[in-house]
């Protein structure tokens, strides 16, 4: 499994102005810390935390909800079978990471496609003119801030639609199992309630 960020910069437009996010600038985010949101047909589980005083984590679960075909083939019997899933159900199936460092003033992100997505949230949830811009790092940099973190624990539930996943497969020699709930152990950074990565095959 592999997780590559890429650098940005946030940007708040102030008036005629530009000028760097502040922390006060986040209070909105802190007081709630999770939120549902569906943006472009995606539907989005986010939980954001502030760490060490100086880093906004955000981490966000994602699905599309379509395509939901009325019929399934169970891969067993080679019958086709009703969907269990409705189109009003989505699966969770993909996840992505976001740093933001407020002494360098840099946001890591773990999936630059999500860029647009990670502006708009933020320009509506802190009611600012935000732009995220590309920025270039040293790996080394973004290595020692990562560290400076606490882990966090990534749990996975069997249920209808992650049963023998790719993920659960990846994490089978770490995963302590409790009834349906499988705790795959603290394998990376932050304080975050449970956390999914897509497992790359």
């Amino acid at each position: 499994m592999e997780i590559n960020f890429s650098n940005f910069r946030i940007v708040v437009q102030d008036g005629f102005n530009n000028r760097l996010l502040k922390k006060d600038d986040i209070k909105p985010l802190l007081e709630k810390t999770n939120f549902k949101e569906e943006y472009k047909g995606i539907v989005y589980d986010i939980y954001v935390s502030f760490v060490n005083d100086k880093y906004l984590w955000i981490t966000s679960k994602y699905g599309n909800p379509n395509p939901c075909q009325s019929q399934v083939l169970d891969k067993d019997s080679f019958e086709y079978k009703d969907n269990a899933r409705t189109s009003n159900l989505v699966e969770m199936r993909n996840q992505f990471f976001s740093l933001f460092d407020f002494e360098n003033n840099i946001l890591y992100l773990s999936n630059n496609k999500k860029k647009k997505f990670v502006e708009e949230f933020l320009k509506n949830k802190l009611n600012l003119g935000i732009s995220i811009n590309t920025l270039f790092v040293d790996i080394e940099e973004f290595n020692t801030k990562i560290k400076e973190l606490r882990t966090i624990r990534f749990t996975s539930q069997d249920n209808l639609f992650n049963q023998n996943s790719s993920l659960n497969n990846a994490f089978e020699p770490y995963i302590k199992r409790d009834a349906s709930l499988l705790e795959v152990g603290d394998i990376l950074v932050a304080d975050m309630p449970f956390l999914f990565i897509k497992h790359k095959v």
